[in-house]
């Protein structure tokens, strides 16, 4: 089988352009020994010569700019989902400082689930925690 030198870069050319639309190239020899390569099945070639190469389509292939926007996409929903988890533990926190400054007593569930009132020491460390908290989450 003879190759013809300038047909290597045609064929490089045409497998590399047309892997963009085809999934599948043909490739046969022709009579006076050159192989050739075509996306579409030829006319006038017996079915037996013809070789199947299946190949990959562009769309299969990510650009490296498809990828970084893919992650800036994900690095910037990260960040959403951070400042509405910071603004939700920042209500809870707000919520519970207006309560521990609105009722002198104060009733919480124990570890049994038993309701018990908190002595001033217990509600000095949750306003103290709570602040702590409410500064954690409530910055702007």
């Amino acid at each position: 089988m003879r190759i013809h030198l300038f047909l290597i870069p045609l064929v490089s050319f045409s497998l590399f352009s047309s892997t963009i639309f085809a999934q599948v190239i043909y490739s046969w020899t022709d009579e006076s020994g050159s192989a050739k390569f075509s996306d579409k099945v030829p006319v006038n070639v017996d079915p037996a010569d013809l070789k199947k190469i299946k190949v990959r389509t562009n769309s299969s292939f990510k650009t490296v700019k498809q990828i970084a926007k893919e992650q800036d996409k994900t690095v910037s929903q990260q960040q959403q989902d951070l400042v509405k988890m910071s603004q939700r533990n920042c209500d809870i926190a707000n919520n519970n400082l207006k309560m521990l400054n609105s009722f002198a007593n104060i009733t919480q569930a124990d570890s049994n689930g038993n309701e018990i009132t908190l002595t001033p020491e217990q509600k000095a460390q949750q306003l103290d925690l709570t602040r702590k908290q409410a500064e954690i989450y409530c910055t702007k």
